[in-house]
């Protein structure tokens, strides 16, 4: 038999997991005794150098931020933390809990025995399991981490192929037919195709009826609203009803991703195009798309391997008085945030004022303050790479087809890493809609890239000053008096 240790962290203190293996029977003659564990060997090294290496390259910035006495090594499976072997004494209540984590966790196999020690480099806890708060990584390391950690992957090419192609057909059908002008009608519908990501079958095909259906309406309204001249302020009036409605219904429709971001992006684009092809194609053209979008996202169940129950789906929670008192928070928050980056954009003479407006809701989304600054910057980081990645893609002046494949691989690619790592999806992400803009109508390159540079830091940091000042204000109201 052989031992491999791995260490990671457990409620505040690292553990250091003995995986110990049998290789074979007392039965098994030497030889082959001798050979298996040669072969398990090379086969555990071979893991282990693989996923360091992996680790290294995907974290290397990471890595950067890391303090002399925490650092990372990646063992066996999966990436977990150790800090200097200081062995510390721990009861064996504690063992037994670090021990069942560590099962958890590794998956063992059946027939493995651990071995627990609990080592140090932080202080034990006391009794109520508080880790003494001098031990903790500082504010700015744990930031720093954050906005470079990447989350594992669970079959991300799976909805990344159906959106990719949800949005190439459309796109080199109208360019087929030569009219570019519903290329933009084209690209927001295929946007019926992000929602329900991972769903069963039956779930998707509602979820994304719904998430169509709202893009639908989102589409016509500004398609209307392009016709009625309604001026920069009024679009950015507008703009902002559309945040605050998007993201309550979006919330009531129960739709993943949720927020208003798709419907803030899809009603001002399509309302500041200028010259509006007749409204019937359009509409039409965008409703054939959620359409195609619809009909890939079923596409699994030609497959067995990848077919789901068709079961009726029940949410766990009911549509409450509360639930829509919270929506109604919730979607005030994104208006109010639209309209402050909308009219700061607008009131500095910058084009395409509505990327502000979606810039700013992007910190929105998120389960703590920290986490939503983390996604405001992000956001950032990940446009300015992305314009970099732009500037390569439009200052060659390529041809129609060439930006039509570019966009299904922009698409393809931020769908990948969307849910894993935020700012290298935008970076992506950022040549999709230049790209998608250039397409419809041509424009001077490099005032784009200066726009979307712009607009994107002022939406952005808009939206993490509403989230600072919420959470001082929800900090001060819990002081007591």
């Amino acid at each position: 038999m052989f031992a491999v240790g791995t260490a990671f962290e457990h409620s505040g203190r690292f553990v250091v997991v003995v995986r110990i293996h049998a290789l074979a029977d007392a039965r098994v003659r030497p030889r082959a005794t001798v050979g298996g564990f040669v072969r398990v060997i090379r086969r555990s090294v071979v893991d282990a150098v693989g996923h360091l290496v992996a680790e290294v390259l995907g974290e290397a910035v990471g890595r950067l931020c890391q303090t002399a006495l925490v650092f990372r090594v990646a063992v066996i499976r999966g990436v977990h933390r150790c800090a200097p072997s200081v062995v510390r004494p721990a009861s064996l209540a504690q063992c037994r809990s670090a021990r069942k984590h560590a099962d958890d966790r590794l998956q063992l196999p059946v027939g493995t025995r651990t071995g627990v020690r609990l080592v140090g480099g932080i202080s034990p806890p006391d009794a109520s399991g508080a880790v003494d708060s001098s031990d903790r990584e500082p504010q700015s390391v744990t930031l720093l981490r954050d906005l470079v950690s990447m989350a594992p992957s669970a079959r991300d090419h799976h909805p990344a192929l159906r959106c990719a192609v949800g949005v190439g057909i459309p796109l080199l059908a109208v360019l087929l037919l030569g009219r570019l002008d519903l290329a933009v009608f084209a690209t927001f519908g295929a946007f019926a195709g992000i929602y329900g990501r991972n769903e069963p079958h039956r779930r998707r095909l509602a979820t994304q009826l719904r998430g169509g259906g709202l893009m639908l309406a989102v589409v016509l309204v500004a398609a209307l609203t392009a016709r009625a001249d309604v001026g920069p302020w009024g679009l950015v009036l507008l703009a902002s009803v559309v945040a605050g409605l998007g993201t309550f219904l979006a919330g009531l429709f129960r739709l993943r991703p949720g927020g208003s971001l798709f419907h803030i992006f899809a009603f001002a684009a399509i309302a500041s195009v200028p010259a509006q092809p007749p409204l019937w194609q359009g509409i039409t053209t965008a409703a054939a798309t959620v359409v195609i979008a619809v009909i890939l996202g079923q596409a699994g169940n030609l497959w067995p391997r990848y077919r789901t129950a068709w079961l009726r789906h029940t949410p766990a929670d009911r549509i409450t008085s509360r639930h829509i008192a919270s929506l109604a928070r919730e979607s005030g928050l994104y208006l109010a945030a639209a309209l402050l980056a909308g009219s700061l954009a607008t009131l500095l003479g910058i084009g395409h004022t509505y990327w502000a407006m979606v810039a700013a809701t992007v910190p929105l989304v998120g389960q703590s303050a920290r986490a939503r600054v983390t996604r405001g910057l992000q956001r950032i980081l990940g446009t300015f790479a992305g314009l970099v990645l732009t500037a390569l893609i439009l200052l060659p002046d390529l041809e129609a087809w060439q930006l039509v494949l570019v966009i299904a691989g922009a698409q393809f690619a931020a769908e990948m890493f969307i849910l894993r790592q935020y700012a290298l999806a935008q970076a992506f992400v950022t040549p999709l809609a230049l790209v998608a803009t250039e397409l419809a109508h041509p424009t001077d390159a490099t005032v784009l890239l200066a726009d979307r540079a712009v607009e994107t830091l002022i939406g952005a940091f808009v939206g993490i000053a509403l989230v600072l000042a919420l959470h001082l204000r929800q900090r001060v109201s819990r002081e007591p008096v």
